[in-house]
């Protein structure tokens, strides 16, 4: 009986392997399902605060119904709050428009 004596060069390796996934193998951690879910979940919350903060604590306080004298009197009074109003609608508007 023969015994055959290998180096080692002879022996294969594998090549190395890297920590990338192939393409189409896994779900990119950006876009999961549930990433996306808890983004929107967070937008929606957010859209609520401040769409019911403009609508519901502003509003009330500088509008007068039927009386456009009192309705400008109040903005002026309430400068501040009607400016915090204007940019929370313009949040409300904007973060609405980018949910699904």
């Amino acid at each position: 009986m023969t015994t055959t004596i290998r180096s080692v060069s002879d022996v294969p390796v594998p090549p190395p392997q890297t920590s990338q996934p192939r393409i189409g193998t896994s779900i990119s951690t950006v876009t999961s399902p549930k990433r996306l879910a808890r983004i929107a979940g967070v937008l929606y919350l957010f859209v609520g605060i401040t769409g019911g903060f403009a609508e519901g604590f502003v509003e009330p306080k500088v509008y007068v119904a039927g009386d456009a004298a009192a309705t400008a009197a109040a903005v002026v009074a309430n400068a501040g709050l009607v400016r915090l109003g204007v940019v929370s609608d313009l949040l409300d508007q904007t973060l609405s428009s980018s949910l699904p």
